[in-house]
């Protein structure tokens, strides 16, 4: 696959993953995820796969809205990096809380699948710059 091929695959798993976010379907988001994940929410809360997962099924999350804008991918060999902006509406047990973030996720290709392996949020404001900040480390990383 050329690097564009892999940037459109990657746009598709992310709408794949929006999706499936919004449809509370662990099963199919399930399938995106790498058994390794590691999700850090803006709010600076951390899951992995089966937390992250959990939520869904236990129904603890459950999202009403979500809105991705990917505004960089970057791919090599086997990694993807995506820079992006999620609006969401989440209902939870304290009630619908509105998320309006920077995001980072890292996708690996392991045996001729692409998952997502990292998930990183971060607050809108001080989103901007660590997201510019943790973009060029991982671009450094992605080459290296």
């Amino acid at each position: 696959m050329t690097q564009d091929e892999n940037v459109d695959v990657i746009r598709q798993l992310e709408e794949a993953r929006r999706t499936a976010m919004l449809a509370g379907d662990a099963v199919a988001l399930g399938d995106l995820l790498d058994e390794g994940l590691v999700y850090i929410h803006s709010t600076g809360a951390r899951d992995n796969r089966d937390s992250y997962l959990d939520k869904f099924t236990s129904g603890a999350m459950h999202y009403e809205a979500v809105t991705l804008a990917v505004s960089e991918i970057q791919t090599r060999e086997r990694l993807a990096l995506v820079c992006g902006a999620i609006k969401a509406s989440v209902h939870t047990a304290n009630g619908t809380i509105e998320v309006a973030s920077q995001y980072e996720a890292l996708w690996m290709k392991m045996n001729g699948r692409w998952r997502l392996s990292v998930m990183q949020g971060f607050p809108s404001q001080a989103g901007a710059d660590s997201h510019r900040d943790a973009f060029t480390s991982a671009k450094v990383f992605a080459q290296g």
